[in-house]
């Protein structure tokens, strides 16, 4: 998970003053916001470790002992957890586990959200500085305000120095560990077309999506995705599994569309059409075109009448 690290703010002209200090306060509040949050989300999975903890080491379970430890270990020194667990931590601590992590995943994104509305309003005040210095043909102003702009499109913010949520190593996939599931049980923050049964299912700790499709049409789950600015390639993940399959394929189709939402590109990654008895880990890259504007994500099965386990799905910039 990202934290801010702080920085002095560097001068600016006087004109900006104002709205950067605006900005430095909420993007400050949206951390200690962050901080809370995360620190709700710890405060009943820690005592849970620590009672496994004792259990482990009254009865004399050294290996269990050590998956518990790293995993408070972890906690404690802000490192994200990995969406499947060690197999060696107790399934009594599945359900806390699951809800923690469905805690921090909730509170990364309304972060994520702040910050953007930080964004977008620093944006906003700039323009209008921007649009006062060029009718007074003030050069000098007119060449901070876009390298004040510059510095936020590019994902550097020049008052906290924190990192926005397009930055490198972020998920740009919501719930792509389908950690959070719709009343049907279809994953939330995924849409679903007629064709195929998908549902979230959690087995040993882990919360996957189920596709079954038993015809030979193609049948997805969707999500759109905004392109990050200044991004040029993407890096993707995916875990799946899969008993059997008659013909076709199943994976991650990735569309790329233009500001007026034409095509530009259709990329069909991390993709299999064989057996995948086990859990395996698929990954690849997707290099942006210029013009691309959103992503169409589909987790996909096509022309094949299989059941399909997805888990961890991850697309991150490079």
């Amino acid at each position: 998970m990202d934290h801010f690290s702080a920085q002095a703010c560097h001068a600016v002209a006087p004109e900006i003053d104002a709205p950067a200090k605006r900005y430095e306060a909420a993007v400050s509040s949206s951390r200690l916001l962050l901080d809370k949050s995360l620190g709700a989300a710890r405060a009943p999975y820690l005592p849970a470790l620590s009672v496994a903890e004792a259990k482990a080491s009254g009865t004399g379970k050294p290996d269990e002992l050590k998956a518990i430890l790293d995993e408070k270990q972890a906690l404690a020194a802000g490192r994200a957890l990995d969406a499947i667990p060690s197999p060696l931590l107790p399934r009594s601590m599945n359900a806390a586990r699951s809800a923690y992590l469905r805690d921090v995943a909730k509170a990364e994104r309304d972060e994520a959200a702040r910050i953007e509305n930080a964004k977008g309003l620093y944006l906003r005040d700039l323009a209008f500085i921007e649009t006062k210095a060029r009718s007074a043909r003030n050069e000098t102003l007119l060449q901070e305000v876009a390298n004040e702009k510059a510095k936020l499109v590019e994902g550097s913010v020049t008052v906290s120095g924190s990192t926005p949520p397009a930055a490198r190593g972020r998920n740009l996939i919501e719930n792509g560990n389908f950690a959070e599931r719709n009343p049907d049980g279809t994953p939330g923050a995924w849409n679903h077309e007629n064709r195929g049964k998908g549902a979230v299912i959690s087995e040993s700790g882990i919360s996957f999506l189920r596709f079954i499709s038993a015809d030979q049409k193609e049948a997805f789950f969707l999500q759109n995705v905004q392109r990050p600015e200044n991004v040029r390639e993407l890096a993707v993940s995916i875990r799946v599994r899969c008993d059997q399959i008659k013909e076709g394929g199943y994976g991650l189709v990735i569309a790329q569309r233009d500001g007026s939402k034409k095509l530009t590109s259709r990329d069909k990654v991390c993709y299999s059409t064989t057996p995948v008895r086990q859990w395996r880990q698929l990954k690849g890259q997707v290099k942006l075109k210029p013009e691309t504007k959103d992503l169409v994500v589909k987790i996909q099965i096509d022309s094949a009448g299989a059941t399909v386990d997805f888990a961890d799905l991850k697309i991150e910039p490079l």
